[in-house]
């Protein structure tokens, strides 16, 4: 069985690596540290394309769960994994934007 670590360098060998997180209510893009790099891109999660979903369920806990998202931005050609856990933890925000997200994967 996948981990979660297995699953994003697995998905950064596809070429998504950017890391993506949460600002102001939209999905922000951010390149891997390097000098080189373009600098943080933020999106609507309607704008994206959903290239690949990974879920995990907890062993002990069933709804100990995360998820992660392999999108990419159309626009920018930006592409990168966002990861979420899911449980009485979760962030309120990053709920909101997980189910703004397109419903199709492509």
């Amino acid at each position: 069985m996948e981990t979660i670590r297995e699953a994003i360098d697995r998905l950064e060998t596809k070429g998504f690596r950017d890391r993506i997180d949460v600002r102001d209510g939209c999905l922000r893009f951010n390149a891997p540290r390097a000098a080189d790099q373009p600098p943080a891109k933020l999106c609507d999660p309607h704008d994206v394309h959903v290239d690949e979903v990974v879920r995990f369920e907890g062993m002990s806990d069933p709804s100990d769960s995360s998820v992660v998202f392999a999108l990419s931005d159309p626009r920018s050609g930006r592409r990168g994994t966002w990861t979420l856990s899911f449980g009485p933890d979760m962030n309120p925000e990053a709920t909101e934007l997980a189910l703004r997200l397109p419903h199709e994967v492509h």
